[in-house]
């Protein structure tokens, strides 16, 4: 089984090619077709027909997809023409993006707040959106509306790119970084706070060589090939790991624990997270909404990198720092987060800050046969169960599904027609049975809540049920 994982304000699971998304949505940056969060994990239908995801990455309004074929599709917020389809039209559907120079396939993707930075298979880089600091390296402050090549030094080859608030970071196939856009706070570490219109030298440690690069919203960090961490830029939530709140204009080094080497940085806003070779996640700075899970600090920023308590005797293979959460791969596929969670980004079902790691919930695969969708309906439950046919889901559900001896159960699982879903629903006891109702709109207080359970004897229900999965 292959997991990815990705995070911005929502979360974002490949899994074998399967695009999942969970949290904030009002602008369609979920690609759901609507404007409305997800408190759990939602399968993401508007993949084109036949093709799988291997790589997504998502701002705060918008989301770019990579398809195994190596083509863009987009959703979300356009107003800059962050989406690359030849307009300014926001969408809540996965739409092509367009400017992909003929021949060529996409093999990486990074999102900024108002631009989308993708790395060509040939080494080259276009970029789309806003350009307002000149994070497009365009030379000029033009937007674009469709993908636009990015000069790069002479003879060189991109081989991974990184996109902050304003700022683009390119590392070269030379081991060297570049970076272009915003500079306020010294995140393109070349020792000054000038803006930058065509990307330029980051200088590196002498003798060393990057191997992986991270931005945040206003700064940098880099790894590099004898595994220390080296940031710069904004460190108003000591998110530099320096041991202070001072900003950095050039990269500086981050202490790691002693004897300890890092093979991954994730950074997004105020929080850098470090995954070192034991398996083990250090991280620094902001933690307002518990995202650094450090035991015994918790709700206080860290000005060094500190570590992250994980379930007992697992291994981190993969870490993703959100705007205020943070989201980790173990060893075993499971998939733990942490932190904000008011729009359900955390995928837990619910909409509650969480302190330590708690697993994400994925969907149920999909299901082949009726005796499969019963099953995975009740999949807590292990006797045969009838359900008896409302002719009003509307507003609650009446509690109207019995087991064989006609005792009364709370659903696992139901479907929400507003949210086009499958959720868990939230129970209210009253005198003369309980009801239920969707997490989901019980959050933004729909007043057109409709939970049904599943109709085994429905083909059309059935069909439904499976490409929602």
């Amino acid at each position: 089984m292959s997991t990815l994982i990705f995070a911005s304000n929502s979360t974002f699971i490949i899994r074998d090619g399967v695009l999942y998304a969970a949290g904030v949505n009002v602008q369609g940056q979920l690609g759901t077709g609507d404007n409305l969060n997800r408190p759990t994990l939602t399968r993401i239908q508007g993949l084109p027909a036949g093709r799988r995801a291997i790589a997504v990455a998502a701002a705060e309004w918008h989301t770019i997809v990579l398809l195994d074929d190596g083509s863009l599709v987009a959703s979300g917020q356009n107003s800059k023409g962050q989406l690359g389809t030849g307009d300014n039209l926001n969408s809540p559907t996965l739409t092509r993006m367009q400017g992909l120079p003929a021949g060529r396939r996409a093999i990486a993707v990074a999102v900024g707040e108002w631009h989308t930075i993708v790395l060509l298979d040939d080494g080259s880089i276009a970029a789309t959106g806003r350009n307002s600091a000149g994070q497009l390296g365009t030379g000029e402050y033009d937007n674009r509306k469709t993908l636009t090549l990015m000069p790069l030094p002479a003879e060189r080859r991109a081989i991974a790119v990184a996109a902050g608030g304003d700022h683009t970071v390119v590392l070269l196939d030379d081991g060297s970084v570049v970076a272009t856009g915003r500079n306020r706070c010294g995140q393109l570490g070349t020792g000054d706070n000038n803006n930058r219109l065509t990307l330029m030298p980051m200088p590196l440690p002498a003798g060393r060589c990057a191997i992986a690069v991270a931005a945040g919203s206003d700064h940098t960090v880099v790894l590099l090939d004898d595994s220390r961490v080296f940031a710069t830029g904004d460190n108003q939530y000591c998110q530099l790991g320096t041991g202070d709140n001072d900003d950095r204009k050039t990269l500086t080094l981050m202490p790691l624990p002693a004897e300890r080497r890092a093979i991954a940085v994730a950074t997004r806003s105020g929080h850098t997270a470090v995954l070192l070779d034991n398996g083990t996640i250090f991280a620094t700075g902001r933690n307002q909404y518990g995202q650094l899970g450090t035991a015994g600090h918790t709700w206080g920023d860290e000005v060094t990198l500190m570590p992250m308590p994980l379930p007992d005797e697992q291994r981190a293979i993969a870490v993703a720092a959100g705007s205020g959460h943070t989201v980790v791969l173990l060893d075993d596929d499971s998939i733990v987060t942490i932190g904000y969670n008011f729009n359900g980004q955390l995928g837990t079902r619910n909409c509650t800050n969480k302190e330590t790691l708690m697993q994400t919930i994925m969907p149920p695969p999909p299901m082949t046969n009726t005796l499969s969708l019963q099953a995975i309906c009740l999949q807590s439950l292990k006797f045969p169960f009838a359900f008896q046919q409302s002719s009003d889901y509307r507003h609650q559900l009446p509690c109207n599904i019995m087991n064989s001896s006609n005792q009364r159960f709370l659903p696992h699982l139901l479907y929400c027609d507003t949210h086009r879903c499958w959720t868990k629903p939230n129970v209210r006891h009253s005198e003369l049975s309980p009801t239920y109702t969707c997490p989901i709109c019980d959050v933004h207080k729909s007043p057109y809540t409709k939970l049904r359970p599943l109709d085994l004897h429905s083909p059309q229900n059935k069909h439904s049920y499976q490409q929602l999965l």
